[in-house]
């Protein structure tokens, strides 16, 4: 994998953990602190916290498979599986009981984690996590991705319903180059619980 010229000065790395790349981010020393970020977005979401954490953890902010920098192969995407290639990557990594914090789709690869690999992670904590159906989440499926019982992604319904993401999504990947990434998210995003 290449990375993007601004890569290197940023501290990006790249890794292969089960055939997959991984990009990455490290900053600061100590324990390990391992950051799984929110569905669509990369380990960059966490920049604003990194200074407040790098006082007392090594700070490690991959991009998720599929997301940003990392390895976008072609398959469904779900949760365990998901779980199961950061696991790799955190063995291919080294790190020793890291405490693993996530947000969103990052909090349920989290949960994943604790409840498959209970002994991998020192801590865990997750934000934004679904752990029951409800018609709210539902409402936030369809009012970002559009019509539940299509595959399709329709980028203009997202610009509508919630243009500073679609912004965000156009800045990562490009104008509308994050159709692809929220197509492979939808099943996953509308089956969270499977």
């Amino acid at each position: 994998m290449v990375l993007p010229a601004d890569a290197a000065s940023q501290g990006g790395h790249v890794i292969d953990a089960n055939g997959l790349s991984f990009y990455y981010e490290v900053h600061g020393e100590g324990q390990p602190l391992l950051l799984l970020h929110a569905g669509s977005l990369t380990g960059d979401m966490w920049q604003p916290y990194v200074a407040g954490f790098v006082t007392r953890f090594r700070v490690i902010t991959p991009d998720l498979p599929n997301h940003g920098r990392s390895a976008k192969p072609e398959r469904p995407l779900s949760y365990r599986q998901l779980a199961d290639e950061i696991v790799a990557f955190t063995r291919a990594l080294e790190l020793v009981r890291p405490v693993v914090v996530g947000f969103s789709d990052g909090g349920q690869v989290a949960l994943e984690i604790g409840i498959r690999y209970p002994t991998l992670a020192h801590a865990i904590a997750m934000g934004g996590v679904v752990f029951k159906d409800s018609e709210a989440y539902r409402a936030f499926v369809r009012g970002a991705l559009g019509d539940p019982e299509s595959r399709e992604v329709d980028p203009a319904h997202l610009a509508r319903n919630h243009p500073d993401w679609a912004a965000w999504l156009d800045q990562i990947y490009g104008p509308g180059g994050w159709k692809p990434l929220l197509e492979q998210l939808k099943p996953m995003w509308k089956t969270p619980l499977r």
